[in-house]
């Protein structure tokens, strides 16, 4: 497998299309765990689409789900607040197309290692831009904002509070509720 080390952009979305087709590491092994992309990925109405897997210690690969990746910052963040509300500064780097900084791993800190949970987002995020290109759908922000409402007290989406702290972020009444209509009846997060 070839290795694609690169740093984080907006221009990184459009960029990927001038790599070949293939499977590239985008990490080196974190405690066991890698990251690796796969160009073409599997959604077969999406021609930009880019398949994400983590490679975990006993070697097995799998596709990480939105619903591990905040299931896991939430399990930090309850873990350690402080912890989490680093984690949150981090990731909203990442978010914003930036690399996100060093945040040390406290013991007994339950997931996968921040490192990876990190470089598992940048890549998702880039697959969810390159699928649903903003401005006209909400790529990467449609997941982060789970992220928001756990980091300001794991607020339900379907709540007035937690559509009260969306637009704080920038987030559209229309916006919204795209994001309501696809959690539906259950907490996004």
């Amino acid at each position: 497998m070839k290795t694609l080390y690169v740093w984080n952009s907006k221009a990184l979305v459009s960029q990927l299309d001038d790599y070949p087709d293939g499977e590239y590491w985008v990490t080196k092994s974190i405690m066991g765990y890698r990251v690796s992309i796969k160009k073409p990925g599997v959604k077969k109405d999406s021609p930009n689409d880019i398949a994400v897997s983590i490679r975990y210690p006993n070697k097995v690969s799998k596709t990480p789900s939105h619903g591990l990746l905040i299931s896991g910052f939430r399990k930090k963040y309850k873990f350690d607040t402080k912890l989490g509300a680093e984690i949150y500064a981090q990731l909203e780097r990442l978010q914003n197309r930036k690399e996100p900084g060093v945040v040390k791993r406290k013991k007994g800190c339950p997931g996968l290692p921040i490192k990876i949970l990190f470089h598992t987002l940048k890549w998702v995020w880039i697959q969810e831009d390159r699928n649903y290109p903003p401005p006209q759908k909400l790529g990467r922000r449609m997941n982060w904002s789970s992220y928001i409402l756990i980091h300001n007290g794991d607020v339900d989406i379907l709540l007035p509070e937690g559509a009260r702290i969306l637009k704080e972020h920038g987030y559209t009444d229309g916006q919204i509720e795209t994001i309501r209509h696809r959690s539906g009846s259950r907490n996004l997060q």
